[in-house]
């Protein structure tokens, strides 16, 4: 049997990959482009005449060429043999003809959107021991960027990566603890995408990584087709809480108060504490006071002037890099 799991998600493809060898429960054997399987080893058993599923991970184009009759005897093997790509070209005849073969076994794995993502989380949840509220499923979306309508849900604000769904699926399993998932869970665990991108340029201005700060703010700005003043604002409001969050700590630090009760002043978790201690210990307290003065007065630049929102940002940001 021949199956091509293809499509844009990489843990939608695995989790396919993975529910396969599951149903069959036979051994699996793994190859890549960069160790690609002679076609005696597809075709044949092992050496004890067992059944094998064998992975073979980007190399369709290479195994099968442009010539579609070479699947033949991969269809008659008595392996189950799985192509796994990124994408399959639909205007090529090799593809046509692949998708159209009633033997093959063809699975899109493109990320689902709007309700069709409500459902894979629901369903997620539960192949993962747990249960979810429709109110919880809704924030969640609210958290990957969507907006919530009367007709269903709205259009999102940026790409949702499955592996990021799951990993936050499994901390709300995990701190539910075989109740259902509500609403106030989702609340205290899952943070925004947009708070997340904030926290990641203020880290890479305190790691001084010119490179990944640009591409975070070229990010930001591509996530969404609000007009450029629009995102600048957004964006001014995200970098002022990081910073005065830092300002807090700065400050905390400075009147050597104990942790328990920064962590109690500020409702935070140790571990983001800890993180932005570190982050905080990398700009002195004077640069700190002064982006926080230059992004108020961002704001009400954006409001009345005329220069590029985001020329007025870099000219904030850059210099950060290096103090």
């Amino acid at each position: 049997m021949v199956y091509i799991f293809h499509g844009k998600d990489p843990f939608l493809r695995q989790a396919q990959v993975a529910k396969l060898i599951r149903e069959l429960g036979l051994p699996k054997v793994a190859y890549t482009s960069e160790a690609p399987p002679e076609k005696g080893e597809m075709l044949g058993t092992d050496l004890f005449g067992s059944v094998r599923i064998l992975v073979l991970s980007g190399l369709l184009s290479e195994l099968l060429g442009k010539n579609v009759e070479h699947v033949s005897a991969y269809k008659e093997s008595s392996n189950h043999i799985i192509f796994v790509e990124d994408a399959l070209d639909k205007r090529l005849t090799l593809s046509k003809q692949l998708l159209g073969d009633k033997d093959i076994i063809s699975v899109v794995c493109d990320t689902p959107q709007g309700k069709e993502l409500a459902a894979w989380i629901e369903q997620r949840t539960g192949e993962l021991g747990g249960t979810i509220a429709k109110p919880a499923t809704d924030l969640l979306m609210e958290r990957l960027g969507f907006t919530i309508e009367k007709s269903g849900y709205g259009q999102k604000e940026s790409s949702v990566s499955l592996a990021h769904v799951n990993t936050e699926l499994q901390k709300l399993v995990v701190y539910a603890a075989g109740e259902n998932i509500m609403p106030a869970m989702v609340e205290l665990l899952v943070t925004t995408r947009l708070e997340v991108t904030g926290f990641e340029i203020v880290n890479a201005l305190a790691e001084k990584d010119k490179k990944k700060l640009f591409s975070l703010i070229t990010q930001f700005y591509e996530q969404d087709s609000t007009d450029e003043k629009a995102r600048t604002i957004q964006l001014n409001s995200l970098l002022a809480e990081q910073f005065r969050n830092l300002l807090t700590v700065q400050d905390l630090q400075k009147e050597r108060a104990a942790d328990a009760l920064v962590l109690e002043l500020t409702g935070w978790k140790s571990g983001r504490l800890f993180v932005i201690k570190k982050i905080a210990s990398r700009f002195s307290r004077e640069h700190v006071v002064q982006t926080l003065g230059k992004l108020e007065s961002l704001d009400m630049e954006l409001k009345s002037g005329t220069i590029p929102p985001q020329v007025l940002l870099d000219v904030i940001l850059v210099p950060l890099l290096w103090y």
